[in-house]
């Protein structure tokens, strides 16, 4: 028996005697647990992007005031170009007084009708060969005044 005891003497003095409160516990046991372990090129990559987004960021954040100033300038310019390019309306003609008589040359233009010099009505007809509107007027309208 006396060698049993001494195994056990032996067994208690290799063990770790009890933490003296709470805290030295939780100390030990985050020790022993396995700690979450990140690659050291995996590390540099989370760095080198989170750089990128940050650079990228203030990059945009300059660009867009500077862009929105350029294209303001350039929309005004534009407006400017077309506003000056557009007629500001018709330029007035000279009109005629309505109340006037203004005489027409029969001498060289085609005349009908010159068996009868002495008609109580004279008409001028001004007309194209290409309008369709004339030729409607020379071919239903004029006949129908000639016969009255």
């Amino acid at each position: 028996m006396s060698d049993l005891r001494k195994d056990s003497e032996i067994n208690e003095a290799a063990q770790p005697a009890p933490p003296p409160n709470d805290m030295q516990a939780k100390i030990e046991a985050e020790k022993a647990a396995p700690a979450a372990t990140v690659s050291r090129e995996t590390f540099n990559y989370v760095v080198i992007a989170f750089v990128c987004l940050v650079l990228g960021g203030l990059i945009g954040y300059v660009g867009r005031d500077r862009a929105a100033v350029s294209s303001d300038a350039l929309i005004d310019r534009a407006v400017q170009t077309v506003v000056a390019a557009v007629p500001r309306g018709p330029t007035p003609v000279p009109t005629r007084d309505p109340n006037v008589r203004y005489p027409v040359e029969e001498k060289g233009n085609p005349v009908r009708g010159a068996e009868n010099p002495d008609a109580p009505i004279t008409i001028i007809a001004f007309g194209d060969f290409l309008c369709g509107f004339c030729r409607r007027f020379e071919t239903e309208t004029m006949p129908q005044i000639m016969e009255t």
